[in-house]
């Protein structure tokens, strides 16, 4: 978003440094392309390595994790946690193709494998889902 954003504010910016200090506009294009072609491309690279490297050392992520669902909220254990996520914190849930999606904000989710569901148990999870009235207008499901 803030990328975009800034994309949008360029054009502008260097417009005005144009008319404000001629032909210097120039180098203000040429400094923003190296910003757009190197340096942003390598934040993106760093946030990935950056990512792979709390995968391997964080023994969390390895852990086999359980998830209980109840009526009131989904409760994660691991062999070094255990939480709690009530349904009304819930920002969304998405189905796609072998999992369901569960946004605890806009960005960060939980993966529920459909894989680990038997065909009934994915009935009841989505009768589940269906029932409870905080999750009304956050269920992104496949029509059966």
């Amino acid at each position: 978003k803030v990328i975009l954003g800034g994309i949008f504010i360029l054009p502008l910016l260097m417009y005005l440094i144009k008319e404000s200090m001629g032909d210097f506009w120039i180098t203000t294009v040429l400094a923003t392309l190296m910003y757009l072609i190197l340096i942003l491309p390598l934040v993106y690279i760093i946030g990935l390595f950056k990512a792979k490297q709390q995968y391997k050392t964080n023994k969390v992520f390895h852990a086999p994790i359980q998830y209980m669902f109840s009526r009131d909220a989904i409760t994660l254990t691991g062999d070094s946690f255990n939480s709690k996520i009530a349904w009304n914190a819930v920002f969304r849930i998405k189905e796609i193709k072998n999992s369901y999606l569960i946004y605890h904000s806009s960005a960060a989710f939980l993966i529920v494998l459909k894989s680990a569901f038997t065909a009934e148990q994915d009935v009841v999870f989505r009768k589940l889902l269906s029932s409870i009235d905080s999750l009304n207008n956050k269920l992104q499901l496949k029509k059966d």
